[in-house]
């Protein structure tokens, strides 16, 4: 689950500031038992496989190639974000998005580097799960899904959407697209490999520790960051945090 450090850490970092995604003040968890067992299949899955092959590819992958490989799947997301700011009314974010791809994909080298964000372009992280709830649909219940993780009745089925906005989609070579999506789960979580030794793994309850912070984020997410109420000190380790993430 490539969220899981990230999430963890914006939990512990902005535990009680935002719990709930916007105008929705309880997201249920009627489907716990349910959910609990995937989260511990997910669980066995990451230290099986997806775990040790990240610190594989860490210990033999060069810092910079690492840096380089999460820069141009980063890169490809901001056409997904520029799409889902269009479609949630923010045609100036949308433009920004797009100016990112553009810039990074030819300066950047394909979006090796990331020369965007030193022009002033700030990057968003929006999908279509954000733009329905900007349309009013509520999140209903929490629900894990298994090999994805975390999600909400609402966000599943919008993972549909964000899939067929993502340029690896339309990779017409299938061995190719699903060598290069191996690749960006790979690269996604020996990144969260920093995290982990930052905040360590030991909680008491993790599956409830992931699914408050999970609501956390997506309320971060959806707000823009606005009305949340963390602290600048807050601000800047989240800030922190996503650098491992992009």
């Amino acid at each position: 689950m490539k969220w899981l450090l990230l999430l963890v850490a914006l939990s512990l970092t902005v535990g009680g500031c935002a719990t709930t995604s916007v105008n929705e003040p309880d997201i249920p968890d009627p489907w716990e038992k349910y959910n609990r067992k995937v989260f511990r299949f997910n669980k066995a899955l990451d230290d099986a496989i997806l775990k040790p092959v990240a610190k594989g590819y860490q210990a033999v992958t060069p810092d910079f190639v690492e840096k380089g490989v999460t820069n141009v799947f980063a890169n490809l997301f901001d056409l997904s974000s520029s799409f889902n700011n269009l479609l949630q009314g923010k045609p100036k974010m949308a433009g920004s998005d797009a100016a990112r791809f553009v810039i990074n994909s030819t300066l950047g080298v394909l979006g090796l580097f990331d020369v965007a964000s030193k022009t002033g372009l700030t990057k968003h992280q929006e999908d279509f799960g954000q733009t329905l709830a900007v349309w009013g649909v509520k999140s209903g219940p929490y629900l894990m899904l298994p090999f994805i993780g975390p999600s909400t009745l609402r966000d599943a089925p919008a993972l549909t959407v964000d899939y067929y906005t993502y340029p690896l989609a339309y990779v017409d070579h299938d061995l190719t697209r699903w060598e290069l999506t191996a690749t960006y789960y790979v690269d996604q979580r020996s990144y969260l490999l920093y995290a982990e030794e930052a905040i360590g793994t030991e909680f008491f309850d993790p599956y409830a520790v992931l699914r408050d912070a999970y609501l956390e984020r997506r309320a971060i997410l959806i707000a823009d960051g606005k009305g949340i109420g963390a602290t600048d000190e807050d601000d800047e380790m989240i800030r922190e945090l996503e650098d491992l993430d992009e």
